[in-house]
This record gives structure tokens, sequence and C-alpha cells, in this order.
């Protein structure tokens, strides 16, 4: 169990930074 979830917070973290990027991008901030 406890391995699953360290599982999917990596996997939910990676997704965060990838939209993050995305969004940066789209919106042309930086």
């Amino acid at each position: 169990m406890g391995r699953l979830l360290l599982a999917l917070l990596a996997v939910s973290a990676i997704a965060s930074g990838w939209l993050g990027r995305g969004l940066v991008k789209s919106v042309g901030i930086r």
C-alpha cells in the first residue's frame, strides 16, 4: 500500500511539473 502511494505521488508530481511547463509555454510569460 505504501509503495502504491509513493508511485502515485511521484506520477502526480511529474504530471504537475509537466502541466506547469505547458501552461507557462502556452501563456508565454517566460
